[in-house]
């Protein structure tokens, strides 16, 4: 028999605010002032620029999806980045878009080890002026696995 809760998962997904977050040349932000939090358990936060990890957790899968917009050079290049405490830990290669466009580059979950204390953060790194995030239709999901 099992008790109440004891499937429940430990998951928390951040998403973006739903206004439009202008990227400018050459700049990489933390792309969260959390709007919107889903979890089910307490040993994940929300914190300012992503995902607390609480006690006894060692690894999780952390994956995204961020959608943008442009009216930019076809040169621009497009790097989605996760970090833990500010230091990049996993990088999509770029997109090379094309005028007047939009896309979304989704993170695949990947394994993470961690500590109390760390945090993980979805990070983008934009080439050329005029990228819009959609900040409703880009989150953050962390899961605890360890």
């Amino acid at each position: 028999m099992k008790l109440p809760g004891e499937n429940e998962k430990n998951i928390i997904t951040l998403i973006g605010a739903n206004d439009m977050q202008t990227l400018t040349t050459a700049s990489e932000k933390i792309i969260f002032s959390t709007t919107s939090v889903t979890k089910s358990e307490t040993s994940l936060s929300a914190v300012s620029d992503g995902v607390k990890i609480g006690k006894n957790i060692k690894k999780v899968l952390v994956s995204g999806l961020i959608s943008f917009a442009w009216n930019s050079p076809k040169e621009a290049n497009l790097l989605p980045l996760i970090k833990r405490n500010n230091v990049e830990i996993f990088k999509v290669d770029g997109s090379k878009p094309v005028e007047n466009y939009s896309v979304s580059i989704a993170i695949t979950p990947f394994l993470v080890n961690v500590e109390e204390g760390d945090v993980i953060s979805l990070a983008v790194y934009f080439s050329a002026a005029n990228a819009l995030v959609h900040g409703s239709r880009t989150y953050l999901t962390v899961e605890v696995v360890e």
